[in-house]
């Protein structure tokens, strides 16, 4: 048999690690020249090969495989270990962490399996770039340099693939991408350079290719989340401490701090304001100011509350609350506005200084101010009036143009639109002119307390004083009564059901609660029309007669005044009598001078 000798020409891994791990080939290229025992080739010679690794040299056999081949005019033969025919184990299963493989060669120059010992030499960088592909797991403990650990451990770091899903730090990842970490220290850190700009995002997320979302920031100081959220603000003198979350979020802001913007198109226009908070779409969207020092102090929360006009220079309210869909949607300069319930002074414009609480409340006031309405539908119609007050479900639900009204409980208020200074206690509780206090409605059995009603009537305060009351001639004219009133009657004329017609909600006029029998007990007293008859006759200017002041307002008696001209009665009754004793003694004086 001839003697042969190789030349190892080369023995190098050909494949490259980019993270998919699964086009890494199996095998390491191997490449060796075939002489005789004198030193001359053997070319173009078909031979016969058996390739084994042991885990050291002479040491157990990790794997073997035989190969035919053909050397070329130069007596070259090229081969891949891990490509011939399989005799013993499994090429990819070898555990290359955790042996130290050597490769031993033998070699048939007939091409048949009478194979000669050519040697054992250890194999070093190859097989462990092939690791790089059967190893589970990716660690790095220094700097960029990495290094490998067996499947399934968890080192370091550990990047897995399972069908197509890729996880650090998990073996069984169940999205496209899985990091857990087993440390306390940050899991995830992008970092852009110095120079990175609002334009172009740390992070961005695209969907079907548009995009969808993105993650940004300025400054340190700053937080971004939505597509072009805060795109405007410079990293270089811009505003800080903002916060925006959603689509167009604060993207025209450049030097305004302190705000929140959260929701589609939130703080889309303001540009130098600060101290703002909107949440909701629409939020604030038009809030404009160019100043940097502008302190706003507004804040938003609802689907366009506060949005604003559409000229966004016009808006320059400060220290509004708006809380609730739609309110305060048109203000434009209006400051000190407080609104909380759906569509509540979504109609203001520059009014300032009002108060609302309920749905549908105060919902048609431009230019009113100190207006404070709390319930539903509560001022309702209010349009240019200032200073009311109304608390309760429907109150003061009529008044438009009046002024300096209180109503207090459901149902209650002035009967027409422009009255002023009334005051209404109680369902129902109306007035039908200016000036008026109204306490409870028709079917109020009882008013009072534990003292009786007291006026001011101080002398240091009254001017004109006249004793021309007239006594028996008014009182002796005036006629003494029973009756009955006719409640349904009354409240038609006062048009107390004015105002749950004019409401969102219409109370039930069968609510045993609303109403009581359609007349009252008997009541004794006078017909108002009758006492202004007497003293109309007696030439008396009588204050205890209150009468209409308009159409729907009805005659009232005040029964208090009847005591000032029977107190003249009596004393007028009283000089008669002391007339009549005096006249009666003298009779007696003369009827016994008679008799002596």
């Amino acid at each position: 048999m001839k003697s042969l000798s190789f030349a190892l020409l080369i023995l190098c891994f050909l494949f490259l690690f980019s993270g998919m791990v699964a086009q890494t080939p199996q095998g390491i290229s191997y490449q060796a020249v075939a002489r005789d025992a004198g030193g001359d080739l053997l070319a173009s010679t078909n031979v016969g090969l058996r390739i084994s690794i042991t885990n050291g040299n002479g040491g157990t056999l990790l794997y073997r495989e035989t190969h035919n081949t053909n050397t070329n005019s130069l007596g070259l033969f090229t081969l891949t270990v891990g490509g011939g025919t399989p005799v013993s184990g499994n090429f990819t299963t070898i555990n290359w962490s955790g042996t130290t493989p050597w490769l031993h060669v033998e070699l048939d120059p007939a091409g048949g399996t009478n194979y000669v010992d050519m040697g054992t030499s250890q194999m070093l960088s190859v097989p462990y770039a092939l690791h790089s592909k059967s190893s589970a797991a990716v660690s790095g403990s220094t700097g960029s340099i990495s290094k490998f650990v067996s499947p399934g451990s968890l080192g370091n770091s550990v990047i897995t693939e399972n069908n197509n899903n890729i996880g650090i730090g998990i073996t069984s990842p169940y999205s496209k991408l899985y990091v857990k970490g087993n440390e306390n220290i940050p899991q995830l850190i992008v970092e852009g350079p110095s120079a990175q700009t609002n334009i172009n995002p740390l992070i961005k997320l695209i969907k079907n290719g548009s995009e969808v979302m993105w993650i940004n920031s300025d400054d340190f100081r700053n937080v971004f989340v939505g597509y072009q959220s805060g795109i405007s603000n410079n990293s270089t003198g811009g505003g800080i401490f903002n916060l925006n979350l959603g689509i167009f979020a604060g993207a025209s802001n450049t030097v305004g701090s302190k705000n929140v913007a959260a929701g589609g198109l939130a703080l889309y226009n303001n540009v130098g304001a600060s101290g703002s908070t909107a949440i909701g779409y629409y939020a604030m969207r038009n809030a404009n100011s160019t100043t940097a020092t502008s302190l706003t102090n507004n804040v938003a929360v609802g689907y366009e509350a506060l949005s604003g006009s559409a000229n966004p220079a016009a808006n320059t309210g400060v220290r509004n609350t708006a809380i609730g869909s739609t309110v305060l949607k048109n203000n434009t300069s209006g400051t000190d506005n407080t609104g909380c319930g759906y569509l509540s002074l979504s109609a203001v414009t520059t009014g300032k200084q009002n108060t609302v609480a309920g749905s549908n409340a105060l919902i048609f006031s431009e230019t009113g101010n100190d207006n404070t309405a709390m319930g539903f539908g509560s001022q309702y119609s209010t349009y240019t009036g200032f200073r009311n007050t109304s608390l309760g479900s429907n109150s003061m639900l009529i008044t438009s143009t009046g002024s300096y009204n209180t109503a207090v409980g459901y149902n209650t208020g002035a009967n027409t639109e422009s009255f002023f200074n009334t005051t209404c206690v109680g369902i129902d509780a109306t007035a039908t002119a200016s000036n008026m206090v109204r306490l409870g409605n028709v079917f109020v059995t009882s008013i009072g307390g534990y003292q009786n009603w007291t006026n001011i009537s101080d002398g240091r305060f009254k001017s004109e004083v006249k004793e021309n009351v007239p006594g028996l001639d008014f009182i002796n004219k005036l006629r003494p009564v029973t009756y009955r009133l006719d409640r349904e009657k009354i409240n038609d004329f006062i048009r107390v059901d004015k105002h749950k017609s004019a409401g969102t909600e219409l109370a039930s006029s069968s609510d045993p609660d609303l109403t009581g029998d359609a007349y009252s007990a008997i009541t004794s007293g006078f017909i108002a029309q009758e006492v202004e008859s007497a003293a109309r006759e007696t030439g008396y200017d009588f204050s205890g007669i209150d009468e209409p002041k308009n159409d729907g307002d009805p005659y009232g008696l005040r029964y208090a005044e009847f005591v000032v001209p029977l107190v003249k009665a009596v004393q007028e009754l009283d000089r008669k009598v002391e007339s009549l004793q005096k006249e009666n003694a003298e009779l007696k004086a003369q009827v016994a001078s008679m008799r002596r």
